[in-house]
């Protein structure tokens, strides 16, 4: 009985280990996640659909497109170029010309942002996010990599409801949520004022004329996480040497945001499209100043603190896969957002202490792997491939345990 019980301890750990053990670590980082650490060559352009044979540009890997102007052709096309491609979404304003701009009630509806046939809507609204969860929806359909939600700062502005700071974080976290539950990359548009918070919940950040206000330090949380920032100016270039030192990709645009070869275009990236380093070949990653209390490192990794400390790097793919996991189950109920608090609360000092004693690195790896190992399998099977585990570990479990009671029971006392 005892070598029979040894056997099946055996077939359970082994059934643990190839079921769990990452499928493929570098696999699960399946969502895009651009960094700062060399320039991304970008395209903005919305104010005409995308034309794959006059509206590419040399160099770029990036364009961002409207979301509903282009079709899953054009995203087809610019894959098989090997460009990433965001998806241009309104989330907090109604666009009259949209397609699905009869589904919004009319209570949602609130004041003009000051842009033709746009309206603020009630982000508190159940109805506007069903609607928004369509869009994403498409998205996902149309093969897009990334989704850029504009307008969601409308608690500063005058909507024509009463918003507040926490109604704005509650919405915008609700979308990288929605967004990493499809599979996609998702980025904070402007709403600088809630960037130390909403950090960790976002992939990327796209910014306007932070340079022009004087709100860029609020964006350093992201480059200094390794995560890419996007930034625009509409008057010049004479933001260039401060972004570059940031390690923001940076360009000039025309207002519009339209087409090569249309009237009034204006493209000037700070980076030439050929070069693939920041100004200096030394440069590194700038650091942020700390906020909220945080210590400077605590905000390195995009919440994974200890992964990150361990890993040596916020992009490890060990890393990704733990944030992954984070932002597509554990930040999506009431229960998981309060162990994430608590996690970033404590996290930080041992996080600090693991990297600065080198020798624990190795111990703390080899103790992450069964949480990576899980995350992994989670992210990466079908509803009925888990239940088909642990029915497999159920039935282990009834041949091996019965025999380990009984043989626990005739033990003297």
């Amino acid at each position: 009985m005892r070598i029979l019980r040894r056997f099946h301890l055996v077939a359970i750990a082994i059934a643990l280990l190839v079921l769990l053990w990452p499928i493929s670590v570098t696999e699960a980082a399946g969502i895009w996640h651009p960094t700062a650490s060399a320039p991304i060559h970008w395209q903005w352009q919305l104010s005409q659909p995308f034309n794959i044979n006059t509206n590419l540009i040399p160099g770029v890997t990036v364009y961002d497109i409207d979301g509903f102007d282009n079709d899953a052709s054009v995203v087809a096309a610019l894959h098989a170029r090997g460009c990433k491609v965001i998806a241009y979404v309104d989330f907090g304003t109604w666009e009259n010309w949209r397609p699905d701009a009869s589904s919004f009630p009319s209570s949602v509806l609130g004041n003009t942002n000051g842009w033709p046939g746009e309206k603020w809507l009630d982000i508190r609204s159940d109805a506007v996010k069903a609607i928004m969860a369509a869009r994403l929806d498409m998205v996902k359909a149309k093969g897009f990599d990334a989704v850029e939600p504009d307008c969601i700062d409308g608690y500063s502005n005058n909507t024509g409801f009463p918003l507040t700071a926490q109604n704005q974080i509650s919405y915008n976290t609700w979308i990288a949520t929605q967004s990493h539950q499809r599979g996609l990359s998702v980025g904070l548009k402007n709403d600088v004022e809630q960037a130390t918070t909403l950090q960790p919940y976002f992939d990327w950040a796209l910014n306007e004329e932070c340079y022009q206000y004087s709100e860029c330090n609020a964006l350093a949380v992201f480059s200094h996480a390794n995560k890419a920032v996007f930034q625009v100016e509409y008057s010049g270039t004479g933001q260039c040497s401060a972004m570059n030192s940031m390690h923001f990709n940076s360009m000039a645009r025309d207002l519009n945001l339209v087409s090569p070869n249309t009237p009034g275009y204006m493209r000037v990236p700070c980076i030439p499209d050929t070069q693939n380093i920041w100004s200096s070949p030394s440069s590194t990653l700038p650091q942020a100043p700390a906020a909220d209390g945080q210590s400077e490192g605590a905000s390195s990794d995009g919440g994974c603190f200890i992964a990150t400390a361990a890993y040596g790097t916020p992009m490890a793919a060990q890393v990704q896969v733990l944030r992954d996991f984070r932002d597509r189950y554990l930040v999506t109920s009431s229960i998981g957002e309060k162990l994430v608090s608590l996690y970033y609360r404590v996290s930080p000092p041992i996080a600090q202490f693991i990297d600065t004693h080198p020798f624990l690195k190795p111990i703390v790896r080899a103790a992450l792997q069964p949480a990576i190992g899980i995350a992994t399998f989670v992210l990466h099977t079908s509803a009925s491939e888990k239940i088909a585990v642990l029915a497999l570990l159920l039935l282990l479990s009834s041949v091996w345990l019965p025999g380990y009671l009984a043989e626990d029971a005739l033990k003297p006392r």
